[in-house]
C-alpha cells in the first residue's frame, strides 16, 4: 500500500505539472487530477479485490454436504478419496485438490521434476506485476486515454 501510494503520489505530481499552464485553482488541480482513468481503474480493482475476498471468505468456512462433496470432486477431478467420507468437504479443499491435480505450477513437484527450485510462489507475483504495469500504463495516459480534447 505504501508503494502504491508512492506511485499516485509520482502520478499526481505529473499531472499537477500537465494542468499548470491552464492556471487552474489548487480545487480544480485536485478535482482533473481524480477524474483520472487510473483513478478510476484503481479504483474498480480495490472494489474487485473486497468483492473477491469476501467470495474467498464465504468458500473458506463454507462446507457442503457429503453428496454435493462427491460431485464436485468428480466433476473436476479433484482428486481427492470422498469414498469413506461421513461428511462433505469445503469448497477451498475440492478447488485445492484440484489445482494440485491439474494445475503443474501450484505446488514444487512440477518445478524440481524440470530440475528447477520451486518458483510456484514467484508464479503468483506475476498477475500483481500486470496489473502494475497496466495502472502505470493508464495512469500516464499511455493506454486507455479517452478522447482528448480540442
Amino acid at each position: 500500500m505504501f508503494v502504491g501510494d508512492l506511485v499516485g503520489d509520482c502520478f499526481e505530481i505529473n499531472l499537477k505539472r500537465k494542468l499548470a499552464p491552464k492556471n487552474l485553482t489548487e480545487e480544480k488541480v485536485i478535482v482533473e487530477t481524480d477524474k483520472s482513468n487510473g483513478v478510476l481503474l484503481a479504483s474498480g480493482s480495490i472494489a474487485g479485490g473486497a468483492i473477491a475476498g469476501i467470495l474467498i471468505a464465504v468458500f473458506a468456512v463454507w462446507t457442503l454436504s457429503l453428496n454435493a462433496s462427491i460431485w464436485l470432486n468428480d466433476t473436476l477431478g479433484a482428486g481427492l478419496e470422498l469414498a469413506n467420507a461421513d461428511k462433505g468437504v469445503g469448497i477451498a479443499k475440492i478447488f485445492a485438490g484440484w489445482a494440485k491435480t491439474h494445475n503443474p505450477f501450484f505446488s514444487g513437484e512440477w518445478w524440481t521434476a524440470m530440475g528447477m527450485r520451486d518458483l510456484s510462489d514467484l508464479l503468483g507475483f506475476l498477475p500483481i506485476l500486470v496489473l502494475v504495469v497496466v495502472l502505470y500504463l493508464v495512469g500516464r495516459e499511455l493506454w486507455l486515454a479517452g478522447r482528448k480534447a480540442g
